[in-house]
């Protein structure tokens, strides 16, 4: 693809809707003196998705299918470039800092609170570094036998027999998850670089995440011995590639050496190469750009679109094109 301050972004400029000129002037030509980016953050905040998204946040539980859901609405304002300090974005997200007290909540808020610009909070940051100790040593064991034996499953009961258990050392039930999901690996892509011990433990994680060994397992499920059942924390909850979310897979693992180099991104990669113009743009199959009302941002893809009207011809070929721009501009950067 051509330089970032070329053509094809001219091109996104000229063609691309409020909140693709926005990230194309923020994220690709940052360098450009002659773009009137206060204006362009006004056009975005006027924009009425950006409207019924910001109207979305806070409306809803933390972890749910629902448009209204923290992971949904912060997730969507995120790929529209809503963060921190825009419009009501920080007085709607100040009672998910009190929600650190449950493992879950905080697994599923820290990526988006760190990609919003919140890292520094004292509960979120505190929760990431001991949230980053724990996957890496895991990371350290190199162990990929996830799953109890078959002869070891005899106490489970029949409704759940002959599927996939984990064993103790990744059973979670009392202690957290000690296997990196999709929630950790983009809280690992956008947490800040300044840390050069947290950049060195986040590549190991991700060098692990990466393995053929981690990316072909099949998921399990959790083993309450207390309560006699198990419940499901498969594939979808890893941080395992999938074809709907290849692309927001690909942009968070492009920023790791070990990724790039990896099978999964490089056949990823290769597979988005394919979609390229015969005008040096490109237009992804839709599939790879859900947009989905009511279904989840990170585990399903379901929120991939940028604003453009998908019934336009030329819609599908903007965000492709940028999203595609967006991973090569993050490929000529230094990776962790």
């Amino acid at each position: 693809m051509q330089a970032q301050d070329g053509p094809i972004a001219q091109w996104l400029l000229a063609n691309g809707g409020p909140i693709i000129r926005y990230r194309v002037a923020t994220e690709l030509l940052v360098d450009r003196g002659d773009i009137d980016r206060a204006q362009l953050r006004r056009d975005l905040l006027a924009c009425p998705e950006v409207k019924r998204w910001l109207a979305n946040l806070g409306q809803g539980p933390i972890h749910h299918s629902c448009d209204t859901s923290a992971e949904n609405s912060l997730g969507k304002l995120l790929e529209y470039g809503v963060a921190a300090g825009m419009a009501d974005v920080d007085e709607k997200v100040r009672p998910f800092f009190n929600r650190y007290g449950d493992f879950d909540d905080a697994l599923i808020l820290t990526p988006f609170l760190a990609r919003a610009g919140y890292s520094q909070h004292l509960v979120v940051a505190e929760w990431f570094n001991r949230r980053i100790e724990a996957l890496h040593r895991t990371a350290c064991r190199n162990e990929f036998a996830f799953y109890l034996p078959e002869a070891e499953t005899t106490m489970i009961p029949k409704t759940w027999r002959g599927k996939p258990i984990y064993c103790a050392e990744f059973n979670p039930v009392g202690a957290d998850f000690p296997l990196p999901t999709c929630f950790d690996f983009y809280t690992l892509a956008y947490w800040p670089k300044d840390n050069p011990a947290a950049n060195r433990m986040a590549g190991d994680i991700v060098r692990f995440i990466s393995d053929p060994a981690f990316q072909s397992t099949v998921g399990g499920s959790i083993w309450d011995r207390g309560l006699r059942r198990c419940y499901a924390a498969g594939r979808t909850f890893l941080a395992c590639v999938a074809p709907e979310r290849l692309v927001l897979f690909l942009e968070l693992g492009a920023r790791f050496a070990a990724a790039r180099a990896a099978p999964w991104f490089q056949a990823g990669l290769a597979q988005l190469a394919g979609y390229r113009t015969p005008e040096g743009r490109y237009r992804f199959p839709s599939e790879l750009l859900k947009e989905t009302a009511n279904s989840y941002y990170l585990y399903a893809g379901a929120h991939m679109g940028l604003g453009e009207n998908r019934k336009q011809a030329q819609a599908l070929e903007i965000e492709s094109t940028f999203r595609m721009m967006k991973i090569t501009s993050l490929l000529h950067q230094d990776p962790r």
